[in-house]
């Protein structure tokens, strides 16, 4: 079964306050990696808070979303989700974000993080707000060249400013670096543009967008499949088959195959080699994937489970009862979702006692 990547979602929002983990526990026993991308301080924490519960295929990037300089009403009711909040302005604070950052392997990524010309209210001076998201977006971006994290890039109605700053930061900060940089998240321009961004040493990422609007059927057919990647943006973008409803990471399956179908190649080809885009950008190992039975956020019970263990292979030579009992402890800490790991069948232990040479069957 071909691992995923979702490099883009957001379960670290409030549309998944109920059930973030159900929706993370089911997306890696779907074969499925994922990045949880914040969009200020808080949602950033909430993401590394997430990754942190899980040893392998969560991680987080941190970033300070344009749309979060303003106090404003954020809203939109198109195939690029439909939304209605107020965000609260916050000032880019360069220690607190770093701090958030240093020492943590989990943080894989500075994002997301750009600009967003759509979400300018009317009644805003314009030309003062678009001062103010260049100013904070060139800050952010010496964060994570200070960190030496690859940012994720959004961008809305403002390729013609942004191009120009990805450009002179990397005459200055990045002439002599030879590596891609950073990720052009929900790309939405045409081919020329994207051929610019990769030339600049960006990656382009699709949603689930390409799989009912034909904007990128081209850009997708002729740029390189390693320039490549993909995710959700969840909760928003959901789509073809799931339109109306809540996107989440595993619905970047469709995303995978469309991009299969537009250049003519097998489903497995672009899993893999998307994949494999995303692990060199951000620097992650490969996903081994382990069942929600030992892992999904069960950290200390699968812990707490070996240690029983130890014992119960050591009550080989006692008596019965300490057999049952630890039997039943162990049986206590493994139970997840109505299963149960025969933990000691897997390993062939056998135990002595009234009944020689049966095998124990949790």
């Amino acid at each position: 079964m071909s691992i995923l990547i979702d490099t883009h979602c957001h379960l670290n929002f409030k549309d998944f306050k109920a059930d973030a983990d159900e929706v993370i526990r089911r997306t890696l026993e779907g074969q499925t990696a994922m990045i949880l991308v914040g969009a200020e301080f808080k949602t950033s924490s909430r993401a590394i808070d997430y990754a942190n519960k899980y040893d392998t295929g969560v991680y987080a990037a941190i970033g300070l979303h344009p749309i979060h300089l303003e106090n404003i009403l954020a809203e939109n009711h198109d195939e690029n989700g439909d939304y209605k909040f107020v965000t609260r302005a916050e000032e880019f604070d360069y220690d607190a974000y770093y701090n958030l950052a240093q020492n943590n392997k989990k943080v894989v990524a500075i994002g997301e993080i750009g600009l967003d010309y759509f979400h300018i209210a009317k009644s805003q001076d314009e030309a003062s707000v678009k001062e103010k998201q260049k100013a904070t977006f060139k800050k952010i971006l010496l964060l994570a060249h200070n960190l030496d994290l690859p940012v994720i890039i959004h961008c809305r109605e403002a390729h013609e400013d942004l191009l120009p700053i990805l450009k002179e930061f990397k005459e200055n900060y990045k002439k002599d670096d030879g590596r891609e940089w950073g990720v052009i998240h929900c790309f939405s321009g045409d081919e020329a543009l994207a051929r610019e961004y990769i030339k600049l040493g960006f990656k382009i990422s699709f949603t689930g967008l390409i799989t009912f609007a034909h904007n990128w059927d081209e850009v997708i057919k002729n740029i390189p499949l390693d320039k490549i990647m993909t995710e959700t943006d969840s909760p928003y973008m959901t789509p073809v088959p799931y339109r109306g409803k809540r996107n989440e990471p595993l619905y970047v399956k469709q995303v995978v195959e469309k991009i299969a179908e537009l250049k003519g190649l097998k489903f497995e080809e672009v899993a893999e080699k998307t994949y494999q885009n995303a692990r060199e950008l951000f620097r992650i190992a490969q996903f081994t994937h382990i069942s929600d039975k030992w892992q999904a956020g069960c950290n200390k019970d699968s812990a707490i489970t070996v240690v029983c263990l130890m014992f119960l292979i050591i009550s080989c030579q006692a008596a019965t009862w300490p057999r049952y009992f630890l039997s039943s402890l162990i049986l206590s800490r493994c139970w997840v979702k109505g299963e149960v790991i025969a933990v000691a069948i897997s390993l062939g232990v056998r135990f002595r006692g009234s009944e020689s040479n049966s095998f124990l069957v949790l």
